[in-house]
């Protein structure tokens, strides 16, 4: 009985730690962009939050890159949702090199993305920004036989003395 009992227990540890594996792996599914493995939308939400009580906390400068393809219709138009997939996995994967390793970078939706930059003023962010912009204009994305050219337009927004208390939403808006 006691050896039964034993197996019994020993099962139930394994089948506990697989359930917990489990879990963690449906976590991370909720916070990743299934496409380019970016964070997602929702995981950006949580970011901001955090980001900006740590710097109501501690006076930090944070700032937040909105980055946007320009004209993306014309991809999905001309080289169809197959050429469009490439081109936004194509950018995130350049707009990663970009960054600094402290930086994150979210796909929002659609073909915007987010980089939210730790610990970064105004002049930084439009450093990294331009570099970021620079990167993509030189850039063409490989589908099939094709090279696909686009651009992005970049918004900046820097947490400061004067907006310290904002919440995450008006920051991004």
């Amino acid at each position: 009985a006691d050896r039964q009992l034993i197996e019994t227990n020993r099962q139930l540890v394994k089948k506990s730690i697989d359930l917990q594996e489990i879990n963690e792996d449906f976590r991370k599914l909720s916070y990743t962009d299934s496409l380019t493995g970016l964070h997602n939308r929702r995981r950006f939400e949580e970011l901001m939050r955090t980001e900006l009580e740590m710097s109501h906390r501690h006076g930090d400068i944070n700032s937040i890159l909105v980055i946007d393809i320009d004209h993306f219709k014309r991809v999905n138009d001309e080289y169809g949702h197959p050429g469009g997939d490439c081109v936004l996995k194509d950018i995130a994967n350049t707009l990663k090199k970009t960054l600094r390793k402290t930086d994150i970078l979210c796909r929002i939706g659609g073909e915007e993305f987010v980089a939210l930059c730790k610990r970064a003023d105004k002049a930084a962010a439009l450093l990294i920004g331009e570099k970021m912009r620079k990167d993509i204009e030189i850039r063409r994305t490989a589908f099939g036989d094709k090279f696909i050219h686009v651009t992005i337009s970049i918004g900046i927004a820097t947490t400061n003395e004067h907006n310290i208390n904002m919440d995450s939403n008006a920051l991004y808006s």
